[in-house]
């Protein structure tokens, strides 16, 4: 029994072993990857900084002469002085960017659906709903007109399967009365 632990012991040693080789050249190839911004001391396109008296995170796009830069704050461009320029502090977790795009467009705020196909009509409020959704807007409206009452009613039965929508209703009359609809989220 004591020759059967001690290889079991010696097996998992040396598992233990290879693993710990594989870990080290993984390790090895991580450090070599690129990072995507440069993490330096010196002023120089690229370089992730701080800027001015609100310390907004920036990063350098181009030399401006005389010890001025050309910053990217967000969407914003702007020159300043190395004297309103500082470097951020270095964390131990930095080295990842999460960066995401919304894939799905802005909502409406009015979304008119007259002249519109009951399932035209149908599609385009159930993209309407995943839109403000997503961007977190909690109402709009639709306008379906008056007509036969088809797209109306139609729209009214799809509303009322939704779990999203808390509640619809029809337009005050000086509004649009039963031709325009509100949705709240």
């Amino acid at each position: 029994k004591n020759l059967k632990k001690k290889e079991f012991l010696d097996k998992l040693r040396a598992q233990e072993a290879e693993e710990r080789k594989k870990a080290a050249g993984v390790a090895e190839k991580t450090a070599s990857v690129p990072r995507a911004r440069k993490e330096s001391r010196v002023f120089e396109v690229g370089a992730e900084v701080l800027c001015g008296t609100s310390k907004r995170e920036g990063i350098i796009e181009a030399p401006a002469g005389k010890g001025r830069w050309t910053v990217a704050i967000g969407n914003m461009h702007m020159t300043l002085p190395e004297s309103k320029l500082s470097f951020p502090k270095k964390t131990e977790a930095a080295g990842y960017t999460v960066n995401f795009a919304l894939s799905t467009p802005a909502p409406k705020q009015t979304l008119d659906l007259r002249g519109c196909r009951l399932a035209e009509a149908v599609d385009e409020v159930s993209r309407e709903i995943e839109a403000c959704l997503v961007h977190g807007v909690m109402s709009f409206s639709i306008i379906h007109g008056y007509g036969d009452g088809i797209l109306s009613k139609g729209i009214h039965d799809y509303l009322k399967g939704q779990r999203a929508v808390k509640s619809y209703y029809f337009a005050r009359p000086e509004d649009g009365g039963q031709g325009k609809t509100y949705v709240e989220l």
